[in-house]
């Protein structure tokens, strides 16, 4: 995705799957930003038939020098999924591709200790953990009541080398050098086979997925019959403050 200009930015244990051969598949490109070289059309501008020559004109000059100022090798949106959000998305001074590999970090530490490192009961405390990572980072040798499983010296040191400032993490190639993956064929690893192939009967197979029983719809106990209302619809909008607005996926300022 990196060499593609493509940044992720929600890479999670959730959206790294194993195909039928046990090999990894990374899924749900649904916030992936693309680091364009070029401004993206200005045809919502086109698309204002009411207004008038000027105001267009005035409208696209703002856009375009907006442009122009903007690191259009940066994103600015923060979105992702709290756990594994890196620092910088946070700072809304924009950030690249090295948030992808912050999340790495988290989604190995993950998988060797049982939690990830930043985790707490609510976003809020865990953007605060995440945001002031240097005090809150710890393996579970440093907190012996937290449980988990000692990690070697390698692992330790990868992990330390990715949930670290963006401008010292490592890039593809460094992790491909890393004493940790030493004896890994990277060129072959497709035709290698993988540690734990999956039992499958088909390709159809969903065994290895969670089965969720739909939740029906339950009336309101408090709702009351009657024919007042009748033609009317009401919904209740949730009020978002602080940093759980952040986390609100289905609007993206970098949609270009």
């Amino acid at each position: 995705m990196h060499q593609l200009n493509y940044v992720h930015r929600d890479l999670k244990p959730d959206n790294v799957l194993l195909d039928n051969t046990g090999h990894l598949k990374l899924t749900d490109f649904g916030l992936s930003k693309s680091f364009q070289s070029k401004p993206a059309p200005f045809l919502e501008i086109f698309n204002k038939a009411k207004e008038s020559k000027e105001d267009i004109d005035s409208t696209f000059k703002q856009t375009r020098e907006g442009w122009r100022k903007r690191d259009r090798k940066m994103a600015y949106s923060t979105v992702g999924t709290p756990d594994y959000i890196a620092p910088e998305v946070f700072a809304q001074t924009g950030y690249g591709k090295e948030c992808d590999w912050w999340s790495l970090g988290v989604i190995m530490y993950e998988c060797l200790v049982g939690y990830p490192p930043f985790y707490a009961e609510d976003p809020m405390s865990t953007c605060r953990k995440i945001i002031r990572w240097k005090k809150t980072m710890a393996f579970p040798e440093d907190q012996p009541d937290e449980g988990g499983a000692p990690l070697s010296p390698d692992a330790k040191l990868l992990i330390t080398q990715l949930i670290c400032e963006a401008q010292y993490r490592l890039d593809f190639e460094g992790i491909k050098t890393h004493p940790f993956f030493k004896g890994v064929d990277w060129d072959n690893i497709r035709n290698t086979k993988a540690p734990h192939p999956p039992m499958l009967d088909s390709d159809t197979d969903t065994r290895n997925f969670d089965h969720f029983e739909d939740e029906e719809d339950s009336d309101d106990d408090d709702a009351e019959e009657t024919d007042d209302f009748l033609g009317f619809t009401w919904k209740r909008q949730k009020e978002k403050k602080g940093v759980d607005q952040m986390f609100e996926n289905s609007s993206d300022s970098d949609s270009d």
